[in-house]
């Protein structure tokens, strides 16, 4: 779920990915107040090591959004960044952004987490979407479907981004 380490695997792996290739990340409708926070993504992007990373923030940066928020705001400037360089290769770049996804975690959360607190962050068919889902929206962004879609972040959140984005609900994680 961390940036730093999907960083450095795409970065390992892009001398490898010949034309026409793709990359596909997984970040989240939590990292969707990125354009408010672009000037603090764009310093943590600019950090070449773990070390570096780590440093800069124990040093308390004020990040606006949470350490996940944040980490799956990098992935999604990150995405958007890469997207002209690797055009030049013919090497396509995206992500997905899930909206809160049925887990072992989410299952726990809503153990000790009061059911007000959760649902209003579900889309309006009510419910966390299924992993399935996902992996749906993930395949279809790597395949020859999406074949000239690039630097995309594509939200997999049943409209919820939308109805924010429209005035139709409230905008409870800051999405820019």
């Amino acid at each position: 779920i961390n940036f730093v380490g999907l960083r450095h695997l795409t970065d390992t792996l892009l001398p490898r990915i010949r034309s026409g290739g793709s990359i596909a990340s997984i970040a989240s409708t939590a990292g969707m107040a990125y354009k408010s926070n672009l000037d603090t993504v764009r310093a943590f992007l600019s950090l070449d090591t773990f070390e570096d990373a780590a440093s800069y923030l124990q040093g308390e940066p004020d990040l606006k959004a949470d350490p996940y928020g944040f980490s799956k705001q990098c992935i999604i400037v990150y995405t958007q960044t890469l997207a002209g360089k690797l055009a030049e290769r013919a090497i396509r770049i995206n992500c997905i952004s899930p909206s809160p996804t049925q887990s072992d975690f989410m299952s726990k959360l809503t153990k000790e987490i009061p059911e007000a607190a959760i649902t209003p962050f579900f889309p309006s068919n009510g419910r966390f979407a299924e992993p399935d889902e996902m992996g749906r929206a993930l395949v279809m962004m790597g395949s020859d479907l999406a074949c000239f879609v690039s630097g995309v972040n594509l939200p997999v959140d049943f409209g919820y981004c939308a109805e924010v984005a429209m005035g139709q609900r409230d905008n409870l994680m800051n999405i820019s």
